[in-house]
């Protein structure tokens, strides 16, 4: 086997494809390579190192051992992106990666995963636009997901050794997912019979667990966030692991169970202090529990050390209840009941798993509800932002330390808390009045958001001054964040002008759209100007499908039927320009608009009633009753 004795990295200014794992000559764009300690952040550091660790994996996965198609593109990407985190985990120890796959890759690709439309990694491929298409967090996250899940079932070295035997086998040769089940099988005879529904079944499990006096009872079923009481009856290899104390959420090496029904045998059963499954989120799946166990779980959270529950199951119970919630299977009322408890969380990873479902959740709060849902906001932030204080990192403090903050700072400043503001405009005047001293790197997306929102024509042209000027694509990244931010109707318009201008790269326009819409305020202007300038946004981002794209983007974040009517009454008086496809492609925005709708109106109640009582009434009894909680959850059996 011939030996590779140099690898060589270009950047590429213009480039739309992230990075490319050419043999021996790795493409980057300049943001996926280029670093500067001085204007970039630590994730821009850290995004840096993982795409490097993800290209260079590929010379093994992807380059050396080949899918025999893109039906199979799982084994190429997800093995890239299992290393681009477990393979730099091995050069920065103190990254924590472990924690952020687990939100980042498991938990985002849940949501894909839980709609109708998804699709099993292993999914047929025909077209040009099939082989396109294939490449999403399926095959990517899930990919990776189900890897790591293999990993804990069949020991570390275990899996290295099966890995290096496949490599071998195939190297120089395409593959199939049968040779890699053949390379597991031979280290245990189980592992494709583990490992294979969960490459060609779609979807994913929501496993309930109900507690009596001898153990407890599990039953799985496909978690459909839209659907609650389908009949499907897909079935997966369950792996199971269980924690009733601190001590035991270390024990990730699961047993597989088969079936839709099975018994955990346990005495005393009902003395435990809670029982959570799936220990460090190792399986991939859902877990809902009855009445009583939610409970003890919410108990223990609410108690000092959290019950020394592990701060990935931490995670995991926040990811779960957002997402249960949405998916009519616990209340509304009971799942932020619970969640109260991030009151006192100081970890990134159960706190991201929270930013991700408040994010979604400020989408469908009732627009009258919208200064209450404010208030909760800042209460629960409100230690938080105390413990990670306006300020750039220190030396010695962990690196998701440093992500938390930025989590926190943006989600404190974006909901109008007093000192995070007068702190972050503070910073921008100082570097307005003297350029060459930069905001720390980690401080510019909330200090150049801020800064903009607050600001006025001055301010908007110096941060543009800055992007027209930097050659660092990290920092032109964060200053199209901070423009973003513009709040007044001209400096939106300016915005969004900059974006269809040959200035902002193609590459970047996405991201640069994202950012303004991200700030909802900006969405009646967004629409008027793709109204009266869709056939520049459409030369300039392509074709008229990115118009198509642009609306439907407004429309998924709109709380306003006379903008929606608006929308309704520009496509249909522009038809023929729209063309078909960008025609009926906003039409099911429409409809989605409409769905979005229903279901704000079906749990605004419950919402309202639980942001009423906790910043109207007393909220600090109310919340420390557990057995107020309890009594909530007693609606799950009724439900």
């Amino acid at each position: 086997m011939p030996a590779m004795t140099r690898m060589y990295m270009a950047a590429v200014p213009d480039f739309s494809a992230g990075a490319m794992e050419n043999w021996g000559l790795l493409t980057y764009r300049e943001a996926n390579i280029l670093y500067r300690s001085d204007d970039s952040t630590s994730m821009q550091q850290q995004r840096i190192a993982t795409v490097i660790s993800h290209e260079i994996a590929h010379q093994w996965f992807g380059d050396l051992v080949t899918c025999e198609w893109w039906d199979v593109a799982w084994l190429n990407e997800g093995f890239a992106r299992y290393y681009e985190y477990y393979a730099t985990a091995l050069v920065e120890t103190n990254w924590d990666f472990e924690d952020q796959f687990v939100v980042a890759q498991l938990q985002s690709v849940m949501q894909m995963d839980s709609l109708r439309s998804t699709h099993p990694m292993t999914h047929p491929v025909y077209t040009q636009a099939e082989s396109s298409a294939i490449f999403d967090s399926i095959t990517y996250n899930k990919g990776a997901v189900v890897l790591r899940m293999m990993e804990h079932y069949l020991t570390t070295e275990t899996f290295k050794t099966a890995l290096r035997a496949y490599i071998k086998d195939r190297a120089f040769k395409t593959t199939r997912p049968e040779d890699l089940f053949s390379a597991l099988n031979r280290y245990d005879p189980n592992a494709r019979s583990y490992m294979e529904p969960w490459t060609v079944q779609p979807g994913y499990p929501l496993v309930t667990v109900t507690s009596h006096d001898t153990g407890f009872t599990v039953t799985q079923k496909r978690f459909l966030v839209n659907e609650p009481d389908h009949n499907e009856q897909t079935a997966w290899p369950l792996p199971i692991t269980f924690a009733t104390k601190a001590s035991e959420f270390s024990i990730t090496r699961p047993a597989f169970y088969t079936g839709m029904t099975f018994e955990i045998p346990m005495q005393g059963a009902s003395d435990v202090e809670y029982f959570i499954l799936n220990n460090q989120q190792v399986g991939y799946y859902r877990v809902n529990y009855d009445a009583i166990l939610w409970g003890k779980i919410s108990k223990a959270l609410h108690s000092e050390g959290f019950g020394g529950i592990h701060v990935l199951n931490r995670a995991q119970i926040v990811d779960d209840l957002f997402n249960l919630a949405r998916g009519d299977v616990v209340p509304y009322g009971t799942a932020l009941e619970i969640l109260e408890y991030l009151k006192e969380e100081t970890e990134y990873a159960p706190w991201l798993a929270a930013v991700n479902g408040l994010t979604t959740l400020s989408r469908r709060i009732h627009a009258d509800d919208e200064k209450l849902f404010a208030a909760h906001i800042l209460d629960i932030f409100s230690k938080a932002y105390d413990i990670v204080k306006f300020q750039a990192p220190t030396a010695t403090e962990r690196r998701i330390f440093t992500y938390m903050r930025q989590n926190v700072l943006q989600w404190a400043c974006n909901y109008g808390h007093e000192e995070c503001s007068k702190a972050a405009v503070a910073e921008f005047h100082r570097y307005h009045q003297n350029p060459s001293v930069k905001v720390h790197p980690d401080l510019r997306q909330v200090v150049y958001c801020e800064g903009i929102r607050k600001g006025s024509m001055e301010e908007f042209e110096f941060l543009w001054n800055q992007y027209l000027t930097t050659n660092m694509a990290t920092e032109q990244l964060l200053i199209l964040q901070g423009l973003g931010c513009a709040s007044s109707s001209e400096l939106i318009t300016i915005m969004l002008d900059a974006i269809t201008s040959p200035h902002v790269r193609s590459q970047d326009k996405s991201n640069a759209f994202t950012y303004v819409i991200n700030n909802l305020y900006t969405l009646p202007h967004v629409s008027r100007y793709l109204q009266q300038n869709h056939a520049i946004w459409a030369a300039s981002h392509g074709s008229y499908a990115n118009v198509a794209s642009a609306f439907n983007n407004v429309l998924a974040r709109l709380k306003s039927d006379s903008e929606r009517d608006v929308i309704s009454a520009f496509i249909e008086s522009n038809k023929n320009i729209l063309g078909q496809a960008a025609y009926d492609s906003i039409k099911t925005g429409l409809e989605d608009y409409e769905t979005n709708k229903q279901f704000t109106l079906r749990n605004r109640d419950e919402i309202h009633e639980f942001l009423d009582n906790k910043i109207n009434g007393g909220a600090a009894t109310i919340l420390a009753n557990v057995s107020m909680i309890v009594g909530l959850l007693m609606l799950l059996l009724t439900r």
